[in-house]
């Protein structure tokens, strides 16, 4: 069974394909593993943040706790 993470409205990552996580106070780095090797930025959206996907406060923190749930890392 195929589990997606929702990024954003149109951006979804297959959760199995993530093979690494980088995780500073306001961005995740996933670098995934499927038919292409990709990195993926997820930042927060304030003060000029660099990102390949820029969300809110809150989908930054329900993302990071759905990767966390997924992987069985425990904050």
């Amino acid at each position: 069974m195929v589990k997606a993470l929702k990024l954003r409205e149109d951006f979804y990552v297959n959760i199995n394909n993530i093979v690494t996580l980088v995780l500073d106070e306001s961005s995740i780095q996933i670098s995934t593993n499927g038919s292409v090797y990709e990195i993926i930025q997820v930042a927060i959206d304030v003060n000029n943040n660099y990102g390949d996907v820029l969300v809110s406060v809150q989908e930054f923190h329900r993302i990071k706790r759905e990767l966390f749930d997924s992987m069985g890392i425990k904050e």
